[in-house]
């Protein structure tokens, strides 16, 4: 995906998505970005604003599989039905016709002008069925309606991004290491700088000399510059470690939801 200018057909970035099927119902999701930029932007940042999109549509990916995977099972069973019925049926025709016939049933591309929409799902009418072990896992499940009857996991599950994603990429393990080590080097510094300005005035320093180094150093200006930055440092280590972990509860979903009118 990329604009390009329309005179110089040049563009400034290009992000590619991949998604590779790993099983039945089961995908990873892969992305790449170049873009133009006079300095290196860190992958992290890439990361967080590629998760908070997917939120919005994984979700609603996870609701509608269940239906799907309903009318693709039923699609087989179509299948295998008029095999049976006809024996010089082949099976990649076969399988061919009832996917497009189950997708056209239950789908709709909003104009013609969807080209890259069509074949897409040409491809997929085409190759679904040459899926090793698809069909099978399928009709494992039992009779079709109870593949749509499944106990869809909660929002927490579903949208957890430590299984889905931290557990499996150490650039942003590493990343919630260095939140954690923020977070604990400032409060060890908030701790540090309280305890020896309460030792400085009570027990080393009770008179009001100002001229040494130490009443300088844990002065009010010093003390409130040093207490801000950490407390600072705390609040923002703490927002990206969160980014990484389950984020988009009801509540955000509702308020982005709130915001599609101002879009459109």
């Amino acid at each position: 995906y990329s604009r390009r200018d329309k005179e110089t057909g040049e563009t400034t970035f290009i992000n590619s998505f991949h998604v590779t099927p790993t099983g039945t119902g089961r995908s990873r999701f892969h992305s790449a970005s170049y873009y133009k930029a006079p300095f290196p932007i860190p992958r992290w940042i890439a990361t967080i604003g590629l998760m908070n999109f997917l939120d919005q549509d994984t979700y609603l990916l996870a609701t509608q599989q269940p239906n799907l995977l309903k009318y693709e099972a039923e699609a087989v069973r179509m299948m295998m039905k008029a095999q049976e019925e006809d024996n010089n049926t082949n099976n990649a025709d076969a399988a061919q016709r009832y996917n497009t016939q189950m997708r056209r049933t239950n789908f709709n591309l909003a104009t013609p002008s969807e080209k890259f929409a069509a074949r897409l799902s040409a491809f997929w009418d085409a190759t679904l069925c040459g899926v090793p072990n698809r069909m099978s896992t399928l009709l494992s499940w039992g009779a079709s309606s109870s593949v749509g009857q499944a106990a869809l996991p909660p929002r927490s599950v579903i949208l957890d991004r430590e299984e889905q994603h931290l557990k499996h990429c150490p650039d942003s393990q590493g990343v919630v290491k260095n939140c954690d080590r923020i977070r604990r080097y400032s409060k060890v510094i908030l701790w540090a700088t309280a305890i020896a300005k309460f030792w400085s005035r009570v027990v080393v320093l009770p008179s009001k000399d100002t001229s040494s180094v130490i009443h300088r150093l844990l002065g009010p200006k010093a003390l409130a510059v040093t207490w801000s930055l950490a407390a600072l440092a705390i609040l923002f280590a703490r927002k990206i470690r969160r980014e990484f972990f389950f984020k988009y509860t009801e509540d955000l979903h509702d308020k982005d939801l709130d915001n599609i009118p101002k879009v459109w």
